[in-house]
């Protein structure tokens, strides 16, 4: 079926900077500078990254709203899905909904990759608070029990296709978001970033035919994400690299990968050649390290700058190794170069990780993330959520295709120079599209003739 697609926002802010200011500067006092920026970059990437309890709870209240005043939702014939950024944020929607005593306090289920392991969890106690791995496994031991998740999920996947208005919801992260097939899936709900060929695959988890009462599909997007709705559009029908051979294709890909290996391992290189010979941790900590304390060394300043360096060439040139190292086949390091750069990037980890610890450098996340988080879900807040763009009144397919001529641009040369090619092109497919619907499905049928004579126009 056709799709409809709504733009859903939900501001947030920050409502006492001031504590969190006064949090920053009782947790950091002894650190290094070093230390300091690891933790404020730390907290800069969470507040950016992971949504507030509140906002969380906004999308809860929008859903459990549509629950009660969408016709499809509220006669139980059709359900929804909930597509959330990361497994805790699934675990706080599903907490959400258990306590909102509304009908989706026992029609939602969690639908993702995670397996409870009582080894995940040793380890964890920080004494700072409950850590995401504890609170994960924690709700999913409140929500399943002694079931295994097996059992858990085919009795809650059996619901969502056979009794709908048994099972309203699935919450999921990456799972269920190709190949899953349930016509009664109505309303899809997206607070993850997701684009290209994962994208297109998600939103047409609702676009299967249900009965008379399901005309569309819907879409409802809290990340702004239909400039990339657009584009995985265009990219899974357009075939734009049909003109290439399969060879140029690849190495587009490749030679970038070989390319960013090489400037990696030449920046690592340049860097420990300043270190004197034999380069051993003497040597290493020596030109990296305050080891009498940064009071105490003249050249604490430049050292730093040197450990800032370590930090960032060393993860880089690790990252970049390993997406060759991935899909090794058809680059242009040879297996014994391949070899070298692994021994290099082991040894780059190990003396970053030696060098954090030696000079004080080194922060253990455990005891500050549960406050960080407890800032986030304390400190922002989110306002209620508004509607951007409200698009019921033309499909989804339709407003991509609604660059009109502009559209002639994307088509090859040889179509543009004669424009009853593409009336022909179209037409051709319209027809081969009815002709197999047809058997089963009457719309097809009943509107065949119209189709046709409304693309040809």
């Amino acid at each position: 079926m056709d799709l409809r697609y709504e733009a859903r926002d939900i501001d947030q802010r920050i409502s006492a900077p001031g504590k969190i200011d006064a949090w920053f500067e009782v947790k950091t006092k002894g650190l290094t500078p070093n230390a300091k920026a690891i933790l404020t970059q730390r907290w800069g990437t969470l507040q950016r990254v992971l949504p507030s309890r509140d906002r969380l709870e906004q999308i809860a209240n929008d859903i459990i709203m549509d629950m009660e005043m969408k016709p499809r939702l509220q006669s139980g014939m059709g359900n929804a899905m909930l597509v959330a950024g990361s497994i805790p944020e699934a675990c706080k929607f599903f907490e959400t909904f258990r306590k909102s005593g509304s009908v989706l306090a026992e029609k939602c289920a969690i639908v993702a990759s995670y397996k409870r392991a009582a080894p995940e969890i040793t380890g964890e106690e920080s004494g700072m608070g409950e850590t995401e791995k504890q609170y994960v496994h924690r709700v999913y031991t409140d929500l399943r029990g002694e079931t295994s998740e097996e059992d858990y999920e085919e009795e809650a996947l059996r619901l969502f296709k056979k009794e709908p208005g048994r099972m309203k919801l699935l919450i999921v992260v990456s799972r269920l978001l190709t190949g899953f097939d349930a016509p009664t899936a109505t309303y899809i709900y997206i607070d993850k970033q997701m684009r290209d060929h994962g994208l297109f695959q998600a939103i047409c988890r609702v676009n299967r035919l249900d009965g008379d009462d399901k005309d569309f599909g819907y879409i409802v997007d809290y990340k702004d994400l239909f400039r990339n709705i657009e584009s995985a559009v265009e990219d899974y029908t357009s075939e734009a690299f049909d003109a290439f051979d399969k060879e140029d294709v690849e190495g587009l890909i490749t030679d970038r990968a070989d390319q960013d290996l090489r400037v990696a391992r030449d920046a690592w290189l340049g860097l420990v050649d300043g270190v004197e010979q034999p380069k051993s941790d003497a040597e290493i900590f020596t030109y990296f390290s305050s080891p009498q304390g940064i009071d105490n060394d003249p050249d604490a300043e430049e050292k730093s700058r040197r450990r800032q360096a370590l930090y960032r060439i060393s993860g880089r040139y690790a990252r970049a190794y390993a997406n060759v190292a991935a899909e090794p086949e058809g680059t242009g390091f040879k297996d014994l170069e391949l070899g070298e750069c692994r021994r290099e990037v082991e040894r780059a980890i190990g003396i970053r990780d030696a060098v954090r610890l030696h000079s004080g450098d080194a922060v253990d996340m455990k005891l500050f993330e549960p406050a960080m988080r407890h800032l986030i879900d304390n400190y922002i807040r989110a306002e209620d959520s508004e509607i951007i763009s409200h698009l019921d009144d033309i499909s989804l397919i339709d407003l991509v295709e609604s660059k009109g001529a502009a559209a002639e641009d994307d088509l090859p040369s040889a179509s543009k120079r004669k424009r009853e090619n593409v009336a022909d092109a179209i037409e051709n497919n319209v027809r081969k599209l009815i002709i197999e619907e047809s058997p089963v499905n009457p719309r097809f049928r009943l509107h065949r003739a119209k189709l046709v004579g409304e693309w040809r126009r």
